[in-house]
């Protein structure tokens, strides 16, 4: 992690000092705008996501954006068109395939029968 944004200037520089992080900004534009940063992760409120994801990719940044990305189809294909045409990866923040308990849980559902799909 090299830099953090926040509404306030203050916290950002709080938050980093407390985190050893170099770089802090009062603002998203701001941290978008900089060159210290090659990609971002975007966990803002969800009605925020998609005018977040498609500004960093404009900007040629990587996205990495929690769950939902955006509000509807419209909307994420929009996100998912600016990264692919800028080149930048975009991924969801879907965390649970790599959590410990995913695999127990795929264990004990396998006792019962064969796992057809998952959502």
């Amino acid at each position: 992690v090299t830099a953090i944004a926040s509404r306030s200037a203050e916290r950002a520089r709080q938050w980093a000092d407390e985190h050893q992080i170099a770089n802090s900004f009062g603002s998203y534009a701001d941290l978008i705008e900089s060159d210290c940063v090659d990609a971002v992760y975007i966990a803002l409120p969800c009605a925020m996501h998609a005018e977040w994801a498609l500004a960093a990719a404009v900007r040629g940044l990587h996205v990495l954006c929690e769950k939902p990305f955006a509000a509807t189809a419209a909307e994420a294909k929009r996100v998912a068109d600016a990264c692919e045409a800028e080149g930048v990866v975009l991924m969801d923040g879907q965390m649970w395939p790599h959590n410990f308990r995913t695999q127990e849980m795929l264990a004990a559902a396998t006792r019962v029968g064969p796992i057809r799909r998952m959502h």
